[in-house]
């Protein structure tokens, strides 16, 4: 990749400005991460760069998902969108398919508390769960 020197100087003269410009206090660091973040996001909304601690905790989350119902989640507008169920898992033998939306868990829609949705997800094994799930035009429960 190049980039111009003239590009380059834009970008920070940019950063800059809205650093000493901003209505509150910004450090540096959030400002190059929410600039990479727009990159990314204008090219793919799905996309996001995450630091090393960020990363290591996303991993976590994911295996503790797969460890967990075995399905593999993502949240978008106000639901949890299953991207893919593992083969024998707790959610496949639910019947639980890739599309599938979980609204609710324990009956409380994932709506009202989609930032503890994904803690509600996880649980000592054994323990139970109940998902409101979508399909289509219908729901049910599993």
């Amino acid at each position: 990749m190049r980039l111009r020197a003239e590009d380059l100087r834009t970008f920070v003269s940019v950063l800059r400005a809205v650093k000493d410009g901003y209505v509150d206090p910004v450090d540096d660091t959030t400002l190059l991460k929410g600039a990479i973040n727009g990159v990314l996001s204008d090219l793919d909304p799905h996309s996001n760069f995450l630091t090393a601690d960020e990363l290591k905790q996303w991993d976590e989350d994911v295996q503790g998902l797969y460890g967990g119902l075995g399905i593999e989640v993502i949240g978008v507008d106000g639901e949890l969108r299953v991207i893919a169920p593992i083969d024998d898992s707790p959610a496949a033998r639910a019947g639980i398919r890739a599309g599938d939306a979980i609204i609710a868990i324990d009956g409380v829609a994932v709506a009202e508390r989609e930032n503890e949705a994904l803690d509600q997800l996880r649980g000592a094994p054994g323990s139970r769960v109940e998902l409101s799930i979508q399909r289509g035009a219908g729901a049910r429960n599993c």
